[in-house]
């Protein structure tokens, strides 16, 4: 029986870093994206080129300006609480970017989805590195969740691609949204990597 409850265990945490993955993949996919889709939205917004690095850069210095504190309020708060938080904020940011009809109100968006993006890239990684407590074992887990970073900073690009060749730019930000609703939904269903420690 004791073998049965290690695997399902085992089984647990696995999925949950797999939801912990899709979140840090969703923060990374919106970058290069969003670059993808510049030309895009300086044809239909008319943006000016100051107001296009402010599209393109809001998202990364907001990341970059929270992350920090993002991590220590995970430890505080609770690192599931933070993540899970983070999410919604990113797709709130996201839907706000696909209704976006100005410039300021998609630099707004990237802002928001910034401010998500700096609380699920420290929690996700505390949660993989505090759960898995064999070394080895910890290290793929660690790899795993590197990787999803790259494959959505290599997604990006491909899917603004031919989201573009049949859509508006607005819809280059409807995947953060899609894949901030499945991480909402896997991070609902408790786990033992959520729940060990917060």
């Amino acid at each position: 029986m004791a073998p049965r409850r290690s695997e399902a265990s085992v089984r647990r945490r696995w999925a949950a870093v797999l939801a912990l993955c899709l979140g840090v993949m969703m923060a990374f996919v919106n970058i290069t994206a969003t670059v993808s889709a510049l030309a895009a939205i300086q044809t239909d917004l008319h943006t000016s080129p100051s107001q296009l690095v402010w599209i393109s850069s809001a998202y990364s210095l907001l990341v970059v300006s929270v992350v920090m504190s993002a991590g220590t309020l995970g430890d505080l708060a609770g690192r599931r609480l933070v993540f899970t938080i983070g999410a919604l904020v990113f797709a709130a940011g996201s839907a706000m970017a696909v209704a976006a009809g100005s410039t300021g109100v998609l630099i707004a968006a990237e802002a928001i989805m910034g401010l998500g993006g700096a609380a699920v890239l420290p929690t996700s990684l505390s949660i993989v590195s505090h759960n898995f407590t064999d070394p080895q074992v910890r290290t793929v887990a660690i790899s795993v969740w590197a990787a999803f970073s790259g494959i959505g900073l290599a997604v990006g690009p491909v899917l603004a691609g031919v989201l573009l060749t049949h859509f508006s730019w607005h819809a280059v930000f409807v995947p953060n949204v899609i894949l901030g609703v499945i991480v909402l939904v896997a991070t609902a269903v408790p786990t033992a990597v959520f729940v060990r420690r917060r």
